[in-house]
């Protein structure tokens, strides 16, 4: 009887290995190797708008401090990739449009006034997202501006509105 394994993507687990090379390799050039040694990566079971999410600790509990960004037991989405970024940030605002200022989303919903996607964001909160998306004439452009105006950081980095981008090229978020 043959024994069929279950596939993992191999894709996955490589991104996944390449993301954790590239932060031991920050944590070696950043702080000495008796430190950077016993610092531990930890992939967890949810993502970030399609960002993976690390948490990382040390054996000695040691409070390390890099861009002003602590490492000792925080969580962190990483990517070293920009368009991934941008495609988490458009997930971001696509779950929460319904919440944008009504004055603002006038210019990307031609048929309705600001008066009249207040009163639809009133009566409706986070219910009418999708009616307000659909009625949204370019989603992409609203996206682009959005991100113009505001920056990636300030949709999908929640503690800080912040986007760390580390020497060796990754985009660091705490979440």
């Amino acid at each position: 009887m043959a024994t069929i394994a279950k596939k993992i993507p191999v894709t996955k687990l490589s991104e996944r290995q390449h993301l954790t090379n590239k932060l031991h390799k920050h944590f070696n050039d950043v702080y000495d190797f008796w430190i950077a040694s016993n610092l531990n990566t930890n992939f967890l079971k949810y993502d970030h708008y399609g960002l993976d999410v690390v948490e990382i600790t040390n054996d000695h509990k040691l409070e390390l401090y890099n861009d002003e960004v602590p490492v000792n037991g925080s969580q962190y989405a990483i990517t070293d990739s920009e368009e991934k970024l941008h495609s988490a940030c458009k997930k971001y605002i696509r779950d929460s449009v319904w919440s944008f200022r009504a004055e603002w989303l006038e210019d990307y919903i031609p048929t309705l006034t600001a008066d009249d996607i207040r009163i639809i964001q009133g009566e409706h909160c986070e219910d009418c997202n999708e009616v307000i998306y659909k009625l949204i004439e370019d989603f992409e452009e609203l996206v682009e501006d959005a991100i113009n105006e505001d920056g990636i950081g300030h949709f999908i980095a929640f503690q800080d509105s912040e986007v760390q981008e580390w020497r060796n090229g990754l985009f660091v978020i705490e979440v």
